[in-house]
């Protein structure tokens, strides 16, 4: 008989830890909800890219040409990065720190802007030297 009531005692304990398992499962469900529902929605889009017709004549025109390869480094401390040079509207990405090829038009814009920036270097240096009397 003592057997008895320790069975069943067991087994009311059992349900009522059942119906607490129950009970706090759903009380998760509710504020996994509430939290997902409080979580701030991104307030811009990302625009589609839309062409002009000169950037889409542009972008004709670079398919057609030869392919040269070009290497662009990465800037200080940058593990990973993208160049972009815009012809008549038309974005070319380029990724930094690895030869890839590029039709020709951009790789000479690339480096006429590459020539000129150290050209303005060389030109502010002699300025300084000028400037301190040397």
């Amino acid at each position: 008989m003592a057997e008895k009531k320790q069975t069943e005692k067991k087994q009311t304990e059992q349900q009522d830890l059942e119906k607490k398992l129950e009970k706090a499962k759903k009380e998760l469900e509710e504020l996994k909800e509430k939290v997902a529902s409080s979580e701030p929605k991104p307030t811009t889009k990302e625009k589609p890219l839309v062409l002009t017709d000169k950037a889409k004549a542009m972008k004709k025109e670079l398919d057609k040409q030869e392919k040269v390869e070009i290497f662009i480094p990465l800037e200080n401390k940058e593990k990973e990065g993208v160049k972009t040079i815009t012809l008549n509207g038309y974005p070319f990405h380029i990724k930094k720190g690895v030869r890839v090829k590029v039709p020709k038009q951009v790789a000479e814009v690339y480096y006429d802007s590459v020539a000129s920036q150290a050209q303005a270097v060389a030109d502010a240096q002699k300025k300084a030297n000028n400037i301190e009397g040397k």
